[in-house]
């Protein structure tokens, strides 16, 4: 069984806790091991603390889930301990009017002002469209 080194070039970044990185690193790591075909619940939990800081390997390592070798538990377990959906951007359909209406109301004069508005609005559109909010 042969991962990355942390810090290597496909090692994930090591997580430190962060509670806006959590869910992205979960994901990396989870792409990581797909890759190298860690596929077991044992393999996938015994392995992540090496992408982690210390603190949070600690962590990690009291958890009733890791020492189980749940990895469906362990990931929920990450995602509660680090807060997660603390930072999930929730939009509602009155932002996105918001946004417009006050778009609205300065003129698009560039390529780079009109660039950033679709940012934005894709950004806040696509984000309540995949949560089935607007259709």
């Amino acid at each position: 069984l042969i991962l990355p080194y942390p810090g290597a070039k496909h090692a994930p970044p090591k997580f430190k806790g962060e509670s806006t990185q959590v869910k992205k690193f979960i994901k990396q790591y989870e792409k990581l091991c797909q890759q190298y075909q860690v596929t077991s619940s044992r393999d996938l939990c015994e392995n992540i603390t090496q992408y982690c800081s210390n603190h949070v390997a600690d962590l990690i390592e009291v958890l009733e889930s890791y020492n189980n070798h749940n990895w469906l538990q362990l990931k929920a377990d990450l995602l509660n301990n680090f807060d997660a959906d603390r930072y999930t951007k929730q939009y509602k359909p009155k932002d996105l009017v918001r946004f417009v209406v006050h778009q609205n109301k300065k003129p698009i004069k560039t390529l780079s002002e009109w660039t950033q508005y679709m940012h934005k609005f894709t950004i806040i559109g696509g984000w309540l469209k995949t949560h089935q909010k607007i259709s």
